[in-house]
């Protein structure tokens, strides 16, 4: 399992609060109104990342309950951290691989929704079946859905974009809400960061940035000139579909 530094604040986020927000993994499934204590929607977030989303998302809709998939200790403690500052009571945390998650500790019709913001994109070809959005998984992921729960998808990787797309597409019991791609719902707040691997090409600005192994900056860092014209690239990027019903 890859692990980035972990500062301070997350070690100590990780150690405190772990136990009391954290769900260990097992091969059963979960019952949902007890682990949260109410019965309210769930949201399953795969890949939270560092988990500011995760924490905005939560904060703005306490109507919800929200659990979070993430390998990587750093992004887990920052999340902790988050949910203990905003004192958040509608988010748990599994540290596990999502396949297995999904296939044993989730019910089928537990979800209301999925959310699948930029997961690893994998670029080279020979990588591409790591990629998480596959058929078999998408169809795994529908089977835990509710009739009428959607399944919200970005990356702000081109190709990988158009598999997902496909993808999503091919699976008989989701449908597009959108004519194609979609763009950034209002709910899905926009993220302090930039995959830019890809667009070495496009840009040829970023190309010393990517020369030396930056794949990911944060928005600030780019000229404001050049940050526009790449999230105007990345706005095909959305994927937005929901079960019938």
């Amino acid at each position: 399992m890859r692990q980035g530094r972990v500062s301070k604040a997350q070690r100590r986020a990780y150690s405190d609060l772990l136990p009391l927000y954290g769900v260990p993994f097992l091969p059963s499934a979960l019952d949902f109104d007890r682990l949260f204590g109410r019965a309210a929607p769930k949201i399953l977030e795969i890949g939270f990342g560092m988990g500011e989303t995760t924490a905005t998302i939560a904060q703005e809709h306490p109507e919800n309950d929200y659990l979070g998939i993430e390998v990587h200790t750093p992004g887990v403690g920052s999340l902790l951290k988050r949910i203990a500052d905003l004192h958040l009571e509608n988010v748990r945390i599994i540290q596990h691989d999502a396949v297995e998650v999904v296939e044993h500790m989730i019910a089928p019709a537990a979800l209301a929704g999925v959310h699948v913001f930029f997961p690893d994109p994998w670029p080279k070809k020979r990588h591409h079946k790591r990629r998480l959005m596959q058929p078999a998984f998408v169809a795994l992921l529908a089977s835990r859905m509710k009739r009428g729960a959607r399944v919200h998808a970005c990356t702000d990787w081109e190709e990988y974009a158009r598999q997902m797309l496909e993808v999503l597409s091919a699976e008989p019991v989701l449908r597009n809400t959108a004519p194609g791609y979609a763009g950034r719902p209002e709910a899905r707040p926009e993220t302090k960061f930039l995959f830019i691997t890809g667009f070495g090409d496009q840009f040829p600005e970023l190309r010393e940035l990517i020369k030396y192994g930056t794949n990911i900056l944060q928005k600030p860092f780019l000229p404001s000139e050049l940050l526009r014209k790449v999230e105007d690239t990345l706005s095909q990027g959305e994927a937005a579909t929901g079960t019938e019903g």
